[in-house]
């Protein structure tokens, strides 16, 4: 839709698709434009066709044993997916999931809680701005990083032999290129 489009048009569009048999999930892309009730629209999607989670989030801890709708979100499906086709055992390990602090965390929260479901001795969820982040980095046997912020982890946080996802895509100014600055895309850690 165009970003000149009224909060209303954009509901009626979303009730709509949620009807739609059709309509199989929803995406909201973030961040709205400033005249936008970000949450009122959030919320207008139907928890079974949310695909970003937001929904979901919303509904675990008033609503336990938590279950994902129709739709799990898909950075943290495919966290758990990469782990297993690398034949990486979750059960019994120790994780550290850090997220961005953020209301609309849609990686940090889905992978956490997916982490416990399959069999985590211990998951620890923090964010970007956690004080002993770095203490607590290196207790992790698995370290998952949705911070966010490039480099927000160093190299030597992390305990030897630790698995490392890193869902970071962060731009960074580049003077290194040959016709002047530009950029470049860096991970979290």
């Amino acid at each position: 839709m165009p970003e000149d489009s009224s909060e209303e048009e954009v509901l009626d569009y979303i009730s709509r698709f949620n009807e739609e048999s059709s309509v199989h999930g929803i995406h909201i892309q973030l961040p709205l434009p400033r005249h936008m009730d970000k949450e009122k629209i959030l919320n207008a999607v139907r928890v079974e066709e949310d695909v970003n989670g937001f929904s979901s989030l919303k509904t675990r801890d008033q609503e336990p044993p938590f279950k994902f709708p129709s739709v799990i979100p898909c950075t943290a499906k495919g966290c758990i997916e990469l782990l297993y086709r690398c034949e990486i055992r979750i059960k019994g390990n120790s994780v550290v999931v850090i997220g961005n602090g953020s209301e609309t965390d849609i990686v940090a929260p889905p992978v956490a809680y997916l982490l416990e479901r399959h069999g985590a001795n211990k998951v620890t969820l923090v964010h970007r701005g956690t004080e002993n982040l770095a203490e607590i980095v290196k207790q992790a046997d698995i370290l998952i990083c949705a911070a966010e912020r490039a480099y927000v982890v160093r190299g030597r946080w992390i305990k030897p032999g630790a698995v490392v996802i890193d869902t970071g895509n962060n731009r960074i100014i580049d003077q290194r290129r040959h016709l002047g600055p530009g950029y470049r895309f860096v991970g979290d850690v």
